[in-house]
């Protein structure tokens, strides 16, 4: 007795005949044979069911096979990838060639020459690439959080550290060598503004372009060891007997990141080692691959038929609006180990109160390197994305591939949609934010994939998320919108914003809108004086750091013009005296720049475009040819600009003094390249408060900048 039926091939349809139990499975390629007329059932034989009943060596009464047959089906939809990958070893991942522009054209950031991706053997394009509709390459991201899942799950540790992986820079190389580097000139290539690697950041927060860098920026890459494969290294070979000390993880991040090819990459990974998986992506059944076949369940039937799966196998779970969940009396409750890809919506993540021993896990967003490597991969064509094109948005926008390969080419539709979503945004909304941060729920899908980023901080945990606003022009953006919108004024939104480490970057928006009128409406500062440290280990460069117990003085600008600096406090009458400065805007380089040094020590100047910024004003003093430096920042390392440097050395500048300008409680360090040292003669750091704001009495900004004299009297962005 046999049990009959057909799949798609190929090279055409096959019969395939299932025999009783212990003779092989035959597959007939049919080509002119007409098909029977009688239907043909997709229930398994009670044969197949003996079978793995005596593979795992459990016994059922006299009933139970024909039972269990009845409730399973032999599943159609992955049969073919399946009988390729599983049966027939085939690989599931190809190496293939990265295509970039032609090198005028090309941006200035390391991409690898060879990338892997997933195969484009019918099978895989047709039952799995069809779901994501895209052929993706494999992102060093996946490689790192399975082989961080693997790991805990030998050694049941919850605590997963994100580390710097193989050919990326730590923090501290990737600021020393930016620190060396000489750039020569302001913003290169097609993109206005654009900034080019190794150019030092320019966002008030000291984190857009330095900081992201280095965590936004890592290598999307192959290594040389990856380079001289000819197959993929799968990691779940040797693997068969791993008992896992967890429950299983959630799959975390940003939209648009591939948490949903992730899950599919772990798949046909489990496909290639033979290894039993559950794929979960509707509400109502789940497909089973096991050595006998791919099978078809219903989820009702899920418990009984859990006893035919082996305790080895992983449940793959792809949440959706449809499927929000691991289905709860089947799924949660059985023993398999639990990988479940989502978004931080509550609906999805409270089945974890359920269970114990589930853990998050969150994923870095894409880089350039990597948006670089993944365009143009989509099944159907569409408009070609250029690096420039990916360069531009990746400055301004969040690190979602779905967005940047949508919107890279059309910039103006997505500049007015995101001003859209900013103009929704309301001061209680991130007051939320601010109160009480358990989940990111209370974001929207279309506000997190828009506004924010959700990332995670080299050093910390995997399982703690970093919300963060990820640019200047986002950050902007939000900030004025919630100054002329809502009723607050400027100070509150500063205090709210510099409380919480996550939205700091928007307070540091805020402190580069309103430090120039602050500055200037005042004639006396206290200040910290920094103390320079020489290089240590591998560092090149000089530190500024702020020491415990340091020496403090004031900061004048005194009626005449120009700034003092005091080892004392300043008296009251000293304090109420109104500063001599008035706002100038710093010309951009050529002759007008060579003027500077001569300019009157009572000027105080500031760049007229942010995107040509090296730092946010500067005062010079003629007679001593020296520049005081004013940087905003809100983060604990901003690297002194060498750009800016070779600037006022272009100008006749021969010393300098470097002032930060921070929230209150801030601890700043301050690298200084080498060559640099000698001429900065002072570095001190100036706190300015949300009360200091609040004294202007700015509920809202008005309409434009305009310069104003020492009175502090200008207006406000």
């Amino acid at each position: 007795m046999v049990e009959l039926g057909f799949r798609a091939s190929g090279s055409g349809p096959i019969l395939q005949i299932w025999p009783m139990a212990g003779e092989r499975t035959i597959a007939l390629h049919l080509h002119n044979l007409t098909p029977p007329k009688m239907p043909i059932s997709r229930h398994l034989p009670t044969s197949t069911v003996n079978e793995i009943v005596r593979d795992l060596g459990i016994t059922l009464p006299p009933y139970g096979p024909a039972l269990l047959a009845e409730k399973m089906l032999w599943d159609l939809e992955y049969n073919n990838v399946y009988e390729d990958i599983w049966r027939g070893q085939q690989l599931p991942f190809i190496k293939e060639s990265v295509k970039r522009d032609d090198p005028l054209n090309r941006v200035n950031v390391r991409v690898p020459e060879k990338t892997w991706v997933f195969s484009d053997m019918p099978s895989v394009m047709e039952e799995i690439l069809r779901i994501v509709k895209v052929r993706p390459f494999i992102r060093r991201e996946y490689e790192v959080a399975l082989s961080d899942i693997l790991g805990a799950m030998e050694t049941g540790s919850m605590a997963i550290p994100v580390r710097v992986e193989k050919g990326e820079e730590s923090k501290a190389e990737k600021e020393e060598r930016d620190e060396e580097e000489e750039d020569g000139g302001g913003p290169s290539g097609g993109v206005e503004g654009e900034v080019e690697e190794g150019q030092d950041g320019e966002g008030p927060e000291g984190e857009k372009e330095e900081q992201d860098d280095e965590e936004r920026d890592e290598e999307g890459h192959m290594d040389e060891a990856d380079a001289s494969l000819e197959q993929y290294v799968n990691p779940f070979h040797g693997k068969e007997d791993l008992e896992s000390r967890l429950a299983g993880f959630m799959i975390l991040g940003h939209p648009g990141i591939g948490k949903t090819i992730f899950l599919y990459y772990i798949l046909l990974l489990r496909l290639q080692a033979k290894q039993p998986t559950i794929l979960v992506t509707r509400p109502n059944s789940v497909t089973l691959f096991l050595e006998q076949g791919v099978f078809s369940v219903a989820i009702e039937h899920f418990t009984i038929i859990s006893k035919l799966i082996p305790a080895s196998a992983w449940c793959l779970v792809d949440s959706s609006d449809e499927l929000k969940a691991p289905p709860p009396f089947s799924i949660i409750q059985s023993s398999f180990f639990i990988v479940q890809v989502t978004s931080a919506r509550y609906s999805r993540i409270a089945w974890r109160k359920r269970t114990m021993d589930v853990h998050q896990y969150y994923m870095k967003p894409f880089t350039l390197s990597e948006l670089i490597v993944g365009r143009n991969r989509k099944l159907r064509p569409s408009d070609s994305i250029t690096e420039s094109m990916l360069q531009a948005y990746y400055k301004d926008y969040t690190p979602s591939a779905r967005t940047a390969y949508q919107y890279a080419n059309h910039p103006g539709h997505y500049y007015t949609m995101v001003k859209e979503i900013v103009r929704q945004m309301s001061f209680d909304c991130l007051k939320k934010l601010v109160d009480g941060f358990s989940d990111v729920d209370i974001l929207d899908e279309n506000t997190s994939h828009n506004i924010v980023t959700i990332t995670v901080a080299v050093g910390g945990e995997r399982s703690e998320p970093r919300v963060e606003i990820p640019s200047r022009h986002l950050g902007t953006l939000l900030v004025k919108h919630l100054m002329v919108s809502a009723v607050r004024s400027a100070a509150s939104l500063y205090y709210m914003f510099t409380q919480i480490p996550f939205l700091r970057s928007a307070g540091g928006y805020v402190l580069d809108i309103a430090m120039h009128e602050v500055l200037l409406h005042r004639s006396h500062w206290r200040v910290k004086v920094l103390t320079a440290k020489p290089p240590t280990g591998q560092r090149r460069n000089w530190h500024w750091t702020l020491d415990a117990g340091a020496s403090s003085g004031t900061l004048c600008f005194p009626r005449s013009g120009g700034v003092d600096f005091m080892d004392r406090d300043a008296t009251e009458e000293e304090q109420a005296e109104i500063s001599g400065l008035t706002l100038r805007y710093l010309p951009k380089r050529g002759d007008a720049a060579r003027e500077l040094v001569d300019a009157s020590p009572s000027y105080y100047f500031r760049p007229l475009d942010p995107n040509e910024a090296t730092f946010d004003a500067v005062i010079f003093l003629k007679e001593k040819k020296r520049a005081v430096v004013f940087q905003a920042t809100v983060s604990k390392k901003h690297t002194a600009s060498a750009r800016g440097f070779e600037y006022l050395k272009g100008v006749g500048v021969e010393e300098l003094w470097y002032i930060t300008v921070v929230p209150p409680g801030t601890s700043t360090t301050i690298p200084v390249a080498k060559k640099w040292k000698e001429k900065t003669t002072k570095v001190l750091q100036l706190e300015i408060s949300d009360r200091d704001i609040a004294e202007l009495g700015l509920d809202k900004p008005k309409s434009s900048e305009q310069s104003g004299s020492g009175s502090g009297q200008k207006t406000l962005t």
